[in-house]
């Protein structure tokens, strides 16, 4: 997140953060704790948070991106172990070929 970090500063970026998630509410400890650790590392950088409620993460993504102002959308894809991947589908490699704001994608340490 450095590299982020450095280029929103360049660019005195305002951020707005979203967690899709069909029960908002419900969202679980370790995301609550990832989004403490992400805003202790934009501390110094405008950023808000959204939650939108949504089951489908790539129809949630692209409801977002039409009822607000966004120039670029930066994800950081989540690694699935094997058998997840069978069932699980891109929201990443489909949103690469369908949104009409510029994508980065940051590969997440594991």
């Amino acid at each position: 997140l450095s590299f982020l970090r450095k280029l929103l500063q360049l660019w005195q970026a305002n951020v707005q953060i979203i967690h899709v998630h069909p029960a908002p509410a419900r969202i679980g400890f370790a995301k609550a704790e990832e989004a403490l650790h992400l805003d202790q590392i934009l501390q110094d950088i405008p950023h808000t948070y959204d939650f939108p409620e949504e089951k489908n993460a790539t129809q949630g993504i692209f409801h977002y991106l039409q009822n607000h102002s966004v120039d670029l959308l930066v994800m950081i894809p989540r690694y699935h172990f094997a058998l997840e991947n069978v069932f699980h589908k891109s929201v990443t490699r489909y949103l690469t070929t369908h949104t009409t704001v510029p994508l980065l994608t940051l590969h997440e340490k594991l």
